[in-house]
């Protein structure tokens, strides 16, 4: 299996979203980037039916996005539009975007689609590969064995130190409902977020300390037969620092109070 089976300031990003979305779209548009625009360093809403992303390397941009879908879908997201994830990922260059050897975060919003319905142990939902390890994203479920209820978990690597975290009793996420997860990694831990709640932290240093490299940051990923569009996904944002707790909660905040007046689950 190859990688590609599976991986300012403040007029410049108000005006990027009034010219792609219009002012009365832009309404909509994601509250959060002008409070978090110095910070940003990779942003893909998904708001005009591409998976190109609108900021790369903390700059407007048309950073392509590769999908293994040859016509990639998209439906309604939190904001405007997500992207109905296809079986093998949608993929972009990290490199100058996401950078393991410095602290950072990455947030993004998942829906299931027939989760409920299908025994599978694991859903991957978000990876960002290098050349010596990866930070992963994912949801595992092992009901089916009699184990654990379902569980968000993060799973760190670089060459052979790793470690992985679950958060339990997520429950069992239904279809169209949206879910913010975030996760962080630092000089000393990476830590994990879902549906707005304070990170949970786990020790790790092998990012910082070995120079884990550029990559792919990837949604999705097709390992298993049947994994055609288990998830859509919205408002994936990279951050040059660790999301703060406070920062998360009101992106959650936001995201929710948007998806109650559009009338989402």
């Amino acid at each position: 299996m190859t990688q590609n089976d599976c991986f300012l300031v403040p007029w410049m990003i108000v005006g990027l979203a009034m010219a792609m979305l219009g002012s009365a779209e832009a309404i909509e548009g994601n509250p959060a980037l002008p409070r978090l625009e110095e910070s940003i360093t990779f942003y893909a809403s998904f708001d005009q039916s591409t998976t190109d992303a609108e900021l790369a390397n903390g700059a407007p941009t048309g950073h392509p996005g590769e999908s293994n879908a040859a016509s990639p879908e998209f439906s309604n997201g939190v904001f405007l539009k997500g992207l109905e994830t296809p079986n093998g990922g949608t993929y972009w260059g990290s490199e100058g975007n996401i950078d393991l050897t410095k602290s950072g975060g990455i947030a993004f919003w998942v829906s299931p689609r027939g989760w409920a319905d299908r025994e599978l142990q694991y859903i991957f939902l978000l990876r960002l590969l290098t050349p010596n390890g990866q930070l992963m994203v994912g949801r595992m479920d092992l009901r089916p064995q009699g184990k654990s209820t379902p569980s968000i978990y993060v799973y760190a690597a670089v060459e052979s130190d790793s470690v992985s975290e679950p958060i339990h009793g997520t429950g069992q996420w239904e279809d169209g409902e949206w879910h913010l997860v975030a996760v962080n990694w630092t000089d000393s831990e990476v830590q994990l977020s879902v549906d707005g709640a304070p990170f949970v932290k786990t020790p790790f240093k092998g990012f910082l300390k070995n120079g884990a490299g550029a990559g792919r940051l990837m949604l999705g990923c097709g390992w298993t037969d049947g994994q055609e569009g288990l998830f859509a996904a919205d408002e994936v944002m990279a951050v040059d620092r660790p999301f703060s707790d406070e920062e998360i909660a009101k992106l959650q905040a936001e995201g929710m109070a948007q998806t109650e007046r559009a009338g989402k689950p």
